[in-house]
């Protein structure tokens, strides 16, 4: 995106979903929230109100 390293931390936040079938697990599905690390890293900001 044409961004460089900060140094700072920054915070991943998602969401796993496990099916689990006869007590093991063939499917995993995993979604994590993009936008709230492209705030964290100055990448991109909200559109002020008008």
């Amino acid at each position: 995106m044409g961004a460089g390293p900060t140094g700072e931390p920054a915070q991943r936040l998602g969401t796993g979903v496990y099916r689990i079938r006869n007590g093991e697990i063939p499917e995993a599905t995993f979604a994590e929230a993009i936008l709230g690390r492209l705030f964290q890293l100055g990448v991109t900001t909200l559109p002020s109100a008008a």
